[in-house]
């Protein structure tokens, strides 16, 4: 295969996939808060797209007992 038939085939797979990846639309936002040690604290997230949403995962990194996560509420689907 030539070389600009391989330059070709990738340059059309990569536009292929970042159209596909572009049209997909998610946002996530969290919001701010501040609490002093010890106490407890609502943080809300919430996840927007433009789709039906099928799952998503999300993970927060923290130092050891930094956090405890006491409870996760379900949101209402808009």
């Amino acid at each position: 295969m030539s070389n600009w038939r391989q330059i070709s085939l990738v340059l059309a797979m990569t536009m292929g996939i970042s159209t596909f990846a572009s049209s997909q639309v998610h946002t996530l936002i969290a919001s701010t808060e501040t609490v002093l040690p010890g106490a407890s604290v609502t943080a809300i997230v919430t996840l927007d797209n433009d789709e039906g949403a099928r799952g998503f995962s999300m993970g927060l990194a923290h130092p050891g007992t930094f956090l405890t996560l006491t409870a996760i509420d379900a949101g209402t689907a808009t």
